[in-house]
C-alpha cells in the first residue's frame, strides 16, 4: 500500500507485515461468528483496515474471489479493474494496540516539543 504527500519525509510504500483472520464460533443467540482481522503495518492509509476488512469479508461470503483480490493488489489502485475493494462500515473495528519505532517519531514531522504537559 502506498501513498505520497506533500511535505511528509517517509517512504510513500506501507509495510504490512502481518494479516491474520480468525473465525471466533458463537452460539446461535448470538447473533453468529465474530471474525478477527489483526494486522501489523509500518503505518496505516485512511481507510485501509476497513477496506481490507470489508474485501475479506466479501471473499468470504463468496461475493469475491481470491483472485478478485490478487487483480486488486496487482493493480495497484489504478481504475478499470472489475473487482472493486469494498469499505466495510466503521463499527466493530477498533485499533487495539500501537507500536513506535526509531524513525523519529513526532520529531521527525516537526511535533518535537508538544509534550501536553506542564512544567514546573
Amino acid at each position: 500500500f502506498g501513498v505520497l504527500r506533500d511535505g511528509d519525509p517517509r517512504d510513500p510504500i506501507k509495510d504490512l507485515r502481518k494479516l491474520e483472520i480468525e473465525r471466533w464460533p458463537s452460539g446461535p443467540s448470538e447473533g453468529g461468528d465474530t471474525i478477527t482481522i489483526t494486522a501489523e503495518c509500518d503505518r496505516f492509509l485512511y481507510h485501509m483496515m476497513r477496506l481490507i476488512s470489508g474485501t475479506l469479508a466479501r471473499v468470504g461470503l463468496g461475493i469475491m474471489s481470491p483472485d478478485d483480490v490478487k487483480g486488486l493488489l496487482e493493480a495497484k489502485g489504478r481504475s478499470g479493474e472489475p473487482a472493486t475493494a469494498y469499505k466495510a462500515p466503521a463499527n466493530g473495528l477498533c485499533m487495539e494496540e500501537a507500536f513506535y519505532s526509531t524513525w523519529g517519531g513526532a520529531s521527525a514531522l516537526g511535533l518535537a516539543g508538544s509534550t501536553g504537559g506542564s512544567s514546573g
